[in-house]
This record gives structure tokens, sequence and C-alpha cells, in this order.
């Protein structure tokens, strides 16, 4: 925030870049001159904790070791155009500027609304990744704008990008996202919820669900793929398969990513 202080201009919002929020609790914040969304959470001592009177905050910590409330800080937040002057914090014992202290210094100075999110996804592990994406691909409707050839089978909600190409052969039951460049191959089947990212190749004999594979990934013949993360400009080789489990567990889901872009096969998870 203290390198975007001088194009700020009256109140602003922050938002936190991993966390999906519901839109009707984000309309309700930024009606606020100053306030917090907040959700409560299982185990709050992963999180910044706010404490409240009423409607208001009356302090935040920083994952606290003993939590005072299971109320979460969402990390979303309008602040007042006067926070400005309390952007400058020293460094905490995490070595980061923390957010959390501007907040504290503004509960400080006045009142700051706080509104409980109905929805609030933290995306920290590769689990959270396939919940966020089913959530963004629930609002998914039909649109083929790319090339499918006859002979292919696509059921349900599929958004099929301009310059992607589905082959003959090949079945996509939604939800399912085929980026721009895409190509899914003849005997290829990708069951939602799914993605194939941009410039991405599946190739035929395939099996893709609850996958997604990031941009310029390849994913070569006969390989089954389950509840996956798959890196960018990556490949797995012929035969392979891989399940991530469980994705309601956050150490179930396999994520595969690397530099060189070849994974061998026999990998275990």
């Amino acid at each position: 925030m203290q390198q975007a202080s001088p194009m700020l201009d009256g109140r602003f919002a922050v938002l936190n870049g991993d966390s999906v929020f519901d839109t009707a609790s984000l309309t309700e914040l930024f009606g606020h001159e100053a306030g917090v969304a907040a959700h409560r959470v299982d185990q709050p001592r992963e999180y910044g904790v706010l404490s409240t009177d009423g409607d208001y905050a009356t302090d935040v910590v920083e994952k606290p070791v003993d939590p005072p409330t299971n109320l979460a800080n969402a990390g979303a937040y309008v602040f007042p155009d006067s926070v400005r002057t309390a952007l400058d914090v020293p460094e905490s014992e995490r070595g980061e500027r923390e957010v959390t202290d501007v907040l504290a210094r503004l509960i400080d100075q006045r009142d700051v609304a706080v509104v409980e999110t109905d929805q609030w996804l933290d995306v920290a592990r590769p689990a959270d990744l396939l919940r966020a994406n089913e959530l963004a691909l629930s609002e998914t409707t039909r649109q083929i704008d790319g090339a499918v050839e006859a002979g292919a089978t696509v059921v349900g909600d599929v958004s099929i990008a301009e310059s992607a190409v589905v082959e003959s052969g090949a079945t996509i039951r939604g939800p399912v996202i085929v980026a721009r460049d895409a190509t899914v191959r003849s005997g290829a089947v990708v069951e939602g919820p799914s993605v194939v990212g941009a410039n991405a190749t599946v190739d035929g004999g395939v099996e893709l669900a609850n996958t997604v594979l990031l941009p310029g990934a390849t994913v070569s013949e006969d390989v089954q793929l389950r509840e996956l993360v798959f890196g960018p400009r990556c490949t797995i080789p012929t035969g392979v398969s891989i399940a991530g489990g469980d994705a309601s567990s956050a150490d179930a889901v396999a994520t595969v990513s690397a530099a060189n872009p070849s994974v061998d096969g026999g990998l275990s998870y």
C-alpha cells in the first residue's frame, strides 16, 4: 500500500489476491467508510484474528497462539483516505510490513465495521486451488467460439475459447473451460470441473477429471489425471496415472510443476 499511496485519492479498498469472496459480502463491505471482511474458521491460529464489540472491530492480532475468537481476518478492507499517514509500519517478527498493523492503527483511531462473509476461500494449498476452480466454474455458461470438429461430444456448461480446437472423437463434459490455442485431441475425455489452459495439449486416450492444466502443459497419450494441478509448460509422458485423492484434504492433492518441462513416469503421490 505504501508503494501505491501516491496514486490513492480518497477512500480505497484493498483485497488479498489469493482469496475468493462472495459478491454480496464485498458489496456490503464497500458501503462502509472503514471496514474489514471476516469469516469464522475452525483453525483461527492460521490467520489474523479479529476481536469485536457489536459490529465493530476492537483489535486484530496476526496468527495468535491463543486466538481470542474464531473470527478470521478475510483479507478485504476499506480504508479512509486518512490511513495513508499510517502506512509506514515497522517490519513484524516475520520480516513483513503487515496490513494488519495498519488496520490496528485504524481501529485505535475510529470505528471500523466488521462484515462477515457468506463465502470465503483462502487459496493457500493445491486443494484450495481446486476448490476455487470449482467455485469459478460453477458460473461457467456454454460458449463455444473455438473449433469443435464434427464427431466431438460437448455436454453441459463448456466454454471453448476462440483459436482452441476440440477434435472429432474427443469428449468434454462441463463445467470445463478450454482456453485459447489449447487442443483436445481425438479420444480424450475431459470431465469438469476442469480447465485446459492456454496453449495446453490433451492427447488421445487421456482422461482428465477435476484437473487444472496451466498454460502450455502437455498431457501425452493414455494418461489419467484426477484432482490435480499441473504446472505450466510441463509434460506428462504416455501411460502415467496420477490421482490427487480426496480434494477435501489439504495434503491429498498432488501438484506437478517443474522448471524442466518433463516429468518421468512412475511417480507416486
